[in-house]
């Protein structure tokens, strides 16, 4: 990517990335602006191989919030904060900015925000938030205001927390599963729940703060199956995913600036992933490009998703775009079908044999099925 091209991005109005205080204060200091979308296409891209790399190497070892509220159901999916990230800079300015945002929000309700893993769970500020920062008609809570009970504490927080997400819009089936951990005191879904809620207002005009767009950190995915805990080891980026057509991602940034050797390891990583399930039906590739074709996508989804897809329902051997278009098509409405959101690339982007777009997809699937 060229120097000028780059400066032109940060100085479009329309494709301004939002900056944390720190990055700013960076900025200024360095008089650099390239330097800092180097480091946050870097970002992204270290989350992305890092998770790659720790999924194929396999677990390390992970200690748990030790707090008497987190339990297991049977099926529960639960995500934890890797501890040692709380000693991690970004993620220190991430909760500071958060805080002063709620603080500065609530001053004329005096509320005192002293501890992330303990201000939220009784609901009391997360009410004053859907009424003053969100802009909503004032509400009771269930069981009123400074319970001491942990069951009416309990019973509060469900309550605000289902009436931030519908105010949001946000459908999440595993909400009840998150809220029991914001009062449990875990602070990834605390983090994550406040992010929301600030992503929320900045698209409604309401007062908000700017993030930056990317923040790694460790987490455990963990699910309870038959009285055991399986678990792995995942690099996340906080913020979540903000891509958005037309904008640029990690894929973008690894193709065209990252070293060769990174780019070669994460082919590898993919290549072996997919082979693990294409070579026993005899659709082994030797490059990621060959899944231009469609087909291969489609018996790979089949394996993944374990159902059968009937020969006649895509092409095995296209000769054409067009055949290559049908096969790709049909692949995006299995991925949907199997509950994955419609990929931000258009079919014929990968059907033409983009090799980002199509390394977009197969890492959404490997970072989805790799431990199941």
């Amino acid at each position: 990517m060229a120097l000028n091209k780059s400066l032109d991005v940060v100085q479009s109005e329309e494709n301004l990335t939002p900056l944390s205080p720190r990055m700013m204060n960076t900025l200024r200091k360095n008089n650099n602006v390239f330097s800092f979308i180097r480091s946050q296409a870097e970002e992204e891209i270290d989350i992305l191989t890092e998770n790659l790399r720790s999924m194929e190497l396999g677990q390390d070892k992970f200690e748990l919030n030790d707090s008497d509220e987190i339990s297991f159901e049977e099926g529960e999916i639960q995500e934890h904060l890797d501890p040692i990230c709380l000693h991690d800079p970004g993620l220190q300015e991430l909760i500071t900015l958060l805080v002063d945002w709620i603080h500065g929000q609530l001053t004329l309700d005096r509320v005192q925000l002293n501890n992330i893993e303990t201000d939220y769970r009784d609901g009391q500020v997360l009410r004053l938030i859907y009424e003053k920062v969100m802009g909503n008609d004032p509400i009771d809570l269930p069981c009123g205001d400074f319970v001491q009970s942990r069951e009416r504490q309990k019973r509060n927080l469900f309550f605000i927390v289902d009436k931030i997400n519908s105010c949001m819009k946000n459908i999440d089936d595993q909400l009840q599963s998150k809220t029991k951990l914001i009062f449990a005191g875990e602070i990834l879904n605390t983090l994550r729940f406040l992010i929301k809620i600030n992503n929320y207002c900045f698209r409604n005009d309401r007062p908000s703060v700017i993030l930056p767009r990317a923040l790694k950190v460790n987490i455990l995915k963990i699910k309870r199956v038959e009285k055991r805990l399986q678990h792995e080891k995942r690099v996340v980026n906080i913020l979540g995913n903000h891509f958005q057509p037309g904008a640029r991602d990690a894929f973008d940034t690894l193709i065209e600036n990252a070293p060769p050797q990174k780019v070669t390891m994460v082919k590898n990583v993919l290549k072996k992933f997919v082979n693990s399930y294409l070579t026993p039906i005899g659709f082994e590739v030797e490059t990621l490009e060959e899944f231009q074709d469609g087909a291969r996508f489609c018996a790979l989804i089949g394996c993944l998703q374990k159902f059968f897809i009937p020969f006649y329902a895509y092409i095995q051997k296209p000769e054409t775009f067009e055949e290559r278009l049908k096969n790709v098509e049909f692949a995006i409405t299995l991925l949907e079908d199997g509950g994955f959101a419609k990929p931000v690339n258009r079919a014929a982007e990968i059907a033409r044999g983009d090799i980002k777009s199509i390394l977009r997809i197969i890492y959404g699937l490997f970072v989805k099925y790799k431990t199941d």
